[in-house]
């Protein structure tokens, strides 16, 4: 199969994965403000307390392993394209026409070699040619070499979103299974289920949070630093 890159259906795509990630994360806010409505309620009985331990426990993981793996998702499709156009090249790259100009460049390589080698003597302008079509052709074997390493390395782009997707997957399928309700004392019981997975997503979750706390804290000293110049570089009051 051909490996073709072209730039602005790329990054149409990657607008259309993002806006849905976007809405994705709108949605688990939404849900997590629908839980907390649910935990605040003036209800009080075995099974709504038994409801709200597990909705306590099992939908703000929930929320959190959509939020993780959007926000993976939403990076990834920001890097993808500005990788491509930064290891490979700025414009549309189409595997089979940079073949047929390399093979139609080494064709004329050929050529240009057999009548130079008819020449009685040195002839400047077709060795300058002969120089040009090789440094073409060398651009495009070397575009093509990059347009293989980018293909091979460009999963790698999507590893952090696979991760937060089998969390999340992980999550739904024990959730799906309804086994912590239970129909004979009408309640929910933790105990009958899996919480494994919600102890992958509170990791990530708090690698987000300090990963997002760092840069907070970068960006503070970023603005107290361009305010200390401001400060230093006006004129004192000496009325």
């Amino acid at each position: 199969m051909a490996i073709d890159f072209y730039i602005s259906e790329v990054k149409a795509q990657s607008a259309v994965a993002k806006q849905m990630a976007k809405e994705y994360i709108r949605f688990c806010n939404m849900l997590t403000d629908s839980v907390n409505t649910f935990m605040h309620a003036p209800l009080s009985s075995e099974t709504y307390d038994s409801a709200k331990l597990y909705f306590s426990v099992v939908y703000p993981s929930l929320a959190k392993g959509f939020i993780l793996a959007c926000e993976a998702l939403i990076e990834a499709h920001s890097k993808f394209p500005e990788s491509f156009q930064s290891s490979v090249d700025t414009c549309d790259v189409i595997e089979e026409q940079i073949r047929a100009e390399i093979a139609q460049g080494q064709a004329l390589l050929q050529n240009i070699a057999h009548a130079m080698a008819k020449e009685k003597e040195p002839n400047p302008r077709m060795q300058q040619r002969y120089l040009g079509v090789q440094s073409s052709v060398q651009k495009n074997e070397e575009k093509l070499q990059k347009l293989y390493e980018f293909n091979a390395s460009s999963p790698n782009l999507f590893s952090e979103f696979e991760t937060q997707l089998a969390n999340l997957d992980a999550g739904l399928a024990e959730v799906e299974k309804g086994v912590a309700w239970n129909p004979v004392s009408g309640t929910f019981e933790l105990s009958r289920m899996s919480l494994t997975w919600t102890k992958s997503i509170g990791k990530e979750w708090d690698k987000r949070q300090k990963k997002l706390g760092s840069f907070k804290h970068t960006e503070m000293q970023k603005n107290w630093k361009v305010y200390r110049m401001e400060s230093d570089t006006r004129e004192p009051n000496l009325n």
